[in-house]
């Protein structure tokens, strides 16, 4: 699990600064509910900080 959890946050540390805007319509088909809480905190938070709120989020899923 832990190559996994590397192999994501190096994915979306590369795509973030060419496809940030994206990622947020993939996202809200996917995980509707997930998108609709966190996407305000989302968009103002530092990245450092998106991969922190995201992984709690999706465990309580």
């Amino acid at each position: 699990m832990r190559s996994q959890a590397g192999s994501t946050l190096s994915r979306s540390a590369a795509q973030r600064p060419s496809s940030a805007v994206e990622q947020t319509p993939r996202g809200r088909r996917a995980r509707p509910v997930m998108l609709s809480g966190v996407s305000p905190g989302i968009a103002m938070a530092p990245p450092n900080t998106q991969l922190r709120l995201a992984f709690p989020v999706e465990s309580c899923l």
